[in-house]
């Protein structure tokens, strides 16, 4: 059985469709401002949820874009990641890695599906920017994007997961 025989739709969120330069380039792509690792990498967790917590709300705050920030929802998060499994902590080293060992196939592969496919993309995903999830819109056949406006790669944003709710209920046959 192929893995497409199998899916009955996918999702990406906040998602590239790239792993290599020359492909970005190929692509239209922009590239991560140095700055934003420059950001990222000044969190440099412990293990020690107190004093590590400052270093996450400023990672977090700065990927959720410009909308609302709820600071409390990014301290349970936080908190969460603590709670569980020790090496969660250590989630954006791993996030980092994950997206380097993404083959380069994967891109031709994105334009055979033949199921639904939905991007969502925040607009000012510093991240991971909207022309990678536009760029993955249009190597999908039949795709489709939503845009959200003023967010950021995180999502500490009632509103923000109200629409990712909406939109992934409009794409799996729901009413929203």
């Amino acid at each position: 059985c192929r893995l497409g025989e199998k899916i009955a739709s996918a999702t990406s969120i906040s998602a590239g469709s790239t792993v290599t330069p020359e492909l970005a380039n190929e692509l239209g792509m922009s590239a991560v401002p140095e700055s934003t690792w420059e950001i990222l990498m000044r969190n440099q967790p412990q293990g020690v949820f107190e004093s590590d917590l400052p270093g996450w709300l400023e990672s977090w705050r700065f990927l959720n874009g410009t909308r609302p920030f709820d600071e409390n929802a990014a301290r349970r998060y936080t908190r969460a990641l603590y709670n569980g499994d020790p090496r969660n902590a250590q989630m954006a080293t791993n996030h980092i890695h994950a997206m380097s060992t993404v083959p380069e196939s994967l891109v031709s592969a994105l334009g055979t599906p033949a199921r639904p496919f939905l991007v969502i993309h925040g607009t000012e995903d510093p991240l991971v920017p909207l022309d990678h999830g536009e760029a993955t819109a249009r190597l999908v056949r039949g795709s489709k994007l939503v845009r959200l406006p003023g967010a950021g790669h995180m999502f500490f944003n009632e509103e923000s997961w109200q629409e990712i709710g909406r939109a992934l209920i409009a794409h799996t046959g729901g009413s929203a």
